[in-house]
């Protein structure tokens, strides 16, 4: 009889693939071309039946896998309440900024089963010494409507490494009232060359601002780990 494929797709990272809990579930890596690291990853199988483990890793930048990703276990089977270390070990590329695949992680549970899940983590190296970070605001909109704001803009990333950009907007009236918000982008990552929209609304206070200004300011962290931070000034039109 044929198996039934069910493939889930989870570009942020989860840390649960059916009944297996992989801890640490973010596979990032960093050093300098030609460097050797290692990371080891613990599979623990949460469910009440056995499950079996199979890993595949595909390259999405063109790099040969077998040069800078391994795996010592690639198809395991773990217990009910059992868990199992996976070596990675990374050679990282002579590459500019990072280079990113993904790891395939499908679980069969219990093994003889009809039914497989497939759940994918990306796989990300960047090279230190190449990185660039660099975010844009764009398309920064503030309209008010009774006695919120509706702001809205977008975030590109234009380096060449993955950015967690976080956010705050500040409005000020005329009188020196502020009022501020922590923002949220719809994406968490951003990887390089790509945008991120954000939509929010900030409440006001009672009193109804005759004139209002503010700014948004992004930060996130430069590849050497240093806090880097872009502010957008606008004003608020009325509906």
């Amino acid at each position: 009889m044929k198996r039934t494929l069910l493939s889930l797709l989870f570009l942020l990272g989860t840390s649960i693939a059916g009944a297996l809990e992989l801890s640490p579930e973010v596979f990032y890596f960093r050093g300098k071309a030609g460097e050797k690291i290692k990371k080891v990853v613990q599979f623990k199988n949460n469910g009440s039946q056995p499950v079996s483990v199979s890993l595949e890793f595909k390259d999405a930048n063109g790099v040969d896998k077998k040069r800078w990703l391994g795996i010592s276990n690639q198809k395991f089977i773990l217990r009910p309440n059992q868990s199992g270390k996976v070596k990675f070990r990374c050679r990282v590329p002579p590459a500019s900024g990072q280079v990113q695949g993904t790891l395939s992680v499908r679980t069969v549970e219990p093994p003889d089963s009809l039914f497989e899940v497939w759940v994918d983590y990306p796989v990300i190296v960047q090279v230190q010494g190449t990185e660039v970070a660099e975010c844009l605001l764009e398309g920064l909109s503030a309209v008010k409507r009774g006695e919120s704001v509706i702001l809205e803009g977008l975030l590109k990333n234009k380096g060449n490494i993955r950015l967690t950009p976080k956010m705050v907007a500040e409005i000020e009236s005329e009188d020196g009232e502020k009022v501020s918000q922590i923002l949220a982008p719809k994406s968490r990552f951003i990887q390089p060359n790509e945008n991120a929209n954000f939509s929010t609304i900030i409440p006001l206070n009672e009193n109804v601002f005759s004139s209002l200004k503010g700014r948004v300011s992004v930060f996130f962290y430069d590849g050497e780990g240093v806090l880097k931070t872009v502010q957008v000034p606008f004003e608020v039109r009325a509906q």
